[in-house]
């Protein structure tokens, strides 16, 4: 390639920019990152303001930038034209920059009512929005697949959270929505003195730890899910050929970090994180800006090899942010291979450990929002010297994602109804999933919301009727008091475990059935009246006793009295 002969070329709304137009122009910039909108900006000279008011950068209209040597053009980017900047200085002549961005723009911006995906996979969902904004999906199979998913921000902040679940890349180039996994692509190789004109790296291993301990919970299986790396799940061989043997000594004693957000369901899961984390660990030792001549290939997500730095900072590195200028000195590729960011997997894991997982170095970390916990201990009043147990009303819990050893305080119980020796009283169970919010984030006052379900135990009304017209209150040992509203049925009941029953049916009828003996006791009056009959029977043929005992007895006969 003639590196001597740097040439560009911008079509708009699909016709090529007129030569008289192109040769006003002074530079033309291509910005690329795996975090935001790539984006251009052309510098046009405008001396007699011919283009202030031209028609041919109006704001909306589609440009194509190529760069490149020669015939030897690269496409760089499809977007829109966002901006117009004229700029009037006091010395110098007129300039007007007309700059815009990919067509991920208009994604990130389009913030829309809820809407919900059903029974499907993220790929499909991806695939989907990317159809709606007129955009060729370009995806890799997602092993994640939901009942229901509802979005609620822009759809590029939808794509990159879906994307941040399954470790991929989500991006837009030219007019196709890529959601994939990192390829790992051909490096090019930069060499200090030739091609590569400046590079600034920084070696540190500030907030790394050597052992990624990672957890997370099965709802399903009703268990802890725990994943542990070390490094010697690592190939090693790079990182030891650049820092020397010691590399193994700095990675044991780089410490512990425990991972306890991310979507993990399985071993191979938290495995497979634990070891991504770690890999993450040694490519983000590195971080720092570069330069070199301007190579049209090179990109976000690309990876470089760095040769003639010395043995400790030679060596590939994955670029996060790319930024290629044609102009009157020439064409430049100016690079960031800071491992902030968000969206590729180098940056989802880097972004994730040191901002989000990382606890703050000043103070205690804190947990907002709710969290899967388990009762470990009943409302209890007993031997404990804690103050809450004699109060009541409060249980202790245990967080099966964040360790097997951490036990809560005693945890208030929300109900609807609270009051002094009055209200709503049910209490969870030992072994109950629930769900609980942390006051102020302070993981050591927990707040149980309530009790769900997992896939060890199945509700008292199973399976539910597609009606829904079943409610159910059932304790543990197998009380219950029904409300069905099904039509023909319509009935409340109030049944005991051993088969004795209050029960009122859809005609109005009430029906008391005991197992055992039925007593009725007041210390006023008992009165039965009914507009029907009314009848006395024992079914015991054998043993069976009417017995009325009481120091007056009336009986008054309107017509006839038949005893036998």
């Amino acid at each position: 390639m003639n590196y001597f002969a740097p040439r560009f070329d911008v079509s708009i709304s699909g016709i090529t920019m007129a030569a008289d137009v192109t040769q006003r122009v002074l530079s033309v910039t291509y910005e690329g990152s795996l975090d935001t909108a790539d984006m251009f900006k052309i510098v046009i000279s405008n001396p007699a303001n011919e283009f202030t008011d031209s028609p041919l950068f109006s704001p909306g209209q589609d440009v194509e930038v190529y760069m490149g040597y020669g015939a030897d053009l690269t496409p760089m980017m499809l977007g829109e034209i966002t901006t117009i900047e004229p700029d009037f200085p006091e010395n110098g002549f007129p300039t007007i920059a007309i700059s815009g961005y990919d067509k991920s723009y208009r994604m990130r911006h389009n913030q829309s009512v809820p809407r919900q995906f059903k029974f499907m996979t993220d790929s499909l969902m991806v695939a989907e929005i990317a159809a709606e904004n007129l955009l060729v999906p370009i995806v890799d199979p997602s092993p994640w697949y939901h009942n229901s998913l509802t979005q609620t921000g822009t759809d590029f902040a939808f794509i990159k959270q879906l994307a941040a679940n399954n470790l991929f890349d989500a991006y837009v180039y030219w007019n196709q929505l890529y959601f994939q996994f990192p390829i790992q692509t051909q490096a090019y190789v930069l060499e200090w003195g030739q091609s590569l004109r400046s590079f600034s790296p920084r070696l540190s291993t500030a907030t790394m730890a050597g052992l990624q301990v990672i957890r997370g919970y099965n709802e399903v299986l009703a268990t802890a899910i725990i994943g542990v790396a070390t490094g010697a799940l690592l190939d090693l061989d790079d990182i030891i050929n650049r820092l020397g043997p010691a590399t193994l000594d700095m990675l044991a004693s780089l410490g512990r970090r425990w991972i306890h957000s991310q979507k993990i369901t399985s071993p191979i899961d938290a495995l497979a994180l634990g070891k991504a984390l770690l890999q993450d660990l040694l490519n983000g030792l590195y971080q720092g800006t570069g330069s070199c001549i301007g190579i049209p290939a090179l990109r976000a997500g690309s990876f470089i090899e760095v040769a003639g730095v010395g043995n400790t900072f030679s060596g590939s590195y994955r670029l996060r942010k790319v930024k290629h200028t044609i102009d009157e000195n020439g064409y430049l590729t100016e690079f960031d291979i800071t491992q902030q960011g968000e969206s590729s997997l180098l940056a989802l894991i880097r972004k994730k450990t040191d901002i989000e997982l990382t606890p703050p170095r000043d103070r205690d970390e804190k947990f907002y929002g709710v969290y899967i916990a388990q009762v470990l201990e009943p409302p209890t009043i007993g031997t404990d010297p804690d103050p809450a147990s004699t109060m009541g009303a409060r249980v202790k819990v245990t967080f099966p994602w964040l360790s097997d050893l951490n036990e809560s305080g005693w945890a208030r119980v929300v109900t609807p109804s609270a009051g002094a020796g009055s209200g709503l009283y049910f209490m969870p169970n030992p072994g109950d999933s629930v769900i609980v919010a942390f006051q102020d984030g302070d993981i050591s006052m927990p707040i149980v919301l309530g009790s769900v379900w997992d896939g060890l135990g199945r509700p008292p009304v199973y399976p539910p009727l597609p009606t829904n017209t079943r409610q159910m209150i059932k304790t543990r040992l197998g009380h219950t008091i029904t409300l069905d509203d099904t039509p023909g049925v319509q009935m409340v009941s109030i049944a005991h475990v051993n088969g004795s029953q209050v029960s009122m049916t859809f005609d109005g009828s009430v029906a008391v059935t005991a197992v055992k003996d039925l007593n009725l006791t007041a210390t006023g009056n008992i009165s039965l009246t009914a507009a029907g009959s009314i009848s006395l029977m024992s079914t015991n043929t054998a043993a069976g006793e009417i017995t009325l005992t009481a120091t007056n007895v009336g009986v008054t006969v309107a017509q006839t009295m038949s005893v036998s």
